[in-house]
């Protein structure tokens, strides 16, 4: 069997063929070796998925149920002032800021002139609905409910004393 060498001058053909011939020059071996070779490789690396079809099949679970979210909030929406708001809450709970257009929930109210409250109360029922953990500095549920039994008592107590 005589083995075709490309002339190093040239620039190589990026065939198949030519690659296979390349290979066996480079490692000096017969042709079914380096089809075994290639086929190896193959079956390692080029039909792997690195990252995993389970975390894949969840990341596409999750997208699909951010958008069903997102959709289902904007149909009992008033306007469309509303259904902004909820798009670019959306964008900022899912940490895409630059999409929201602002750094944190404040800064989306006083952009789009809402109340930080309205705001807050649809980044929270979307943060809930998808599972994800509080933003740094945000309180957990239970402790929002301490905090609005208190504030409840304070304006219970303000209410008897005057």
């Amino acid at each position: 069997m005589t083995v075709e060498f490309p002339d190093p001058g040239e620039r190589a053909d990026e065939s198949s063929e030519a690659a296979i011939v390349r290979w066996q020059a480079r490692l000096n071996l017969p042709r079914p070796m380096v089809l075994e070779l290639i086929d190896d490789v193959l079956e390692t690396f080029g039909q792997a998925n690195p990252i995993g079809d389970d975390l894949l099949r969840e990341f596409s679970s999750r997208h699909r149920q951010a958008w069903h979210i997102l959709i289902s909030t904007q149909s009992n929406q008033k306007d469309l002032a509303e259904a902004q708001m909820a798009t670019r809450t959306m964008a900022l709970v899912l940490g895409y800021k630059t999409a929201a257009g602002a750094e944190d929930k404040a800064a989306l109210a006083r952009k789009l002139g809402m109340d930080k409250q309205t705001v807050n109360k649809c980044a929270i029922n979307f943060r809930e609905k998808l599972g994800l953990p509080p933003e740094a500095g945000e309180r957990c549920a239970a402790a929002r409910a301490n905090m609005k039994q208190a504030r409840l008592k304070q304006l219970t107590n303000q209410t008897n004393h005057e």
